[in-house]
């Protein structure tokens, strides 16, 4: 569970909602559990693990194969800061979650 207390929302029920996303289906665009504030983090976190998915997707699938060696020496920088956020992203996600 994330959270404590009347809030706390089970971590199967984010994932359900990811995989919703992920497959196109739209999800609400406020949860009346939350703040106004709670429900910007909502809409933005939506927004973040969309775009992460399709990066994902094209990394898997396309790729490298699918820009030119020009391509790859121009972006190999904002992909090495693409890194560095997601993992300090993931980190202090991760304390948010167990906190």
């Amino acid at each position: 569970m994330t959270g404590h207390g009347p809030r706390a929302v089970p971590i199967a029920s984010l994932r359900s909602g990811v995989l919703l996303q992920g497959e196109g289906r739209c999800l609400p665009s406020r949860d009346p559990r939350l703040s106004g504030r709670g429900n910007e983090v909502w809409k933005r976190l939506g927004v973040l693990l969309e775009l992460l998915a399709r990066m994902e997707r094209w990394l898997t699938h396309d790729g490298r194969a699918a820009v030119t060696p020009k391509d790859q020496t121009v972006l190999a920088p904002r992909f090495g800061r693409l890194a560095q956020a997601a993992t300090s992203v993931a980190a202090l996600a991760r304390d948010f979650e167990a906190a």
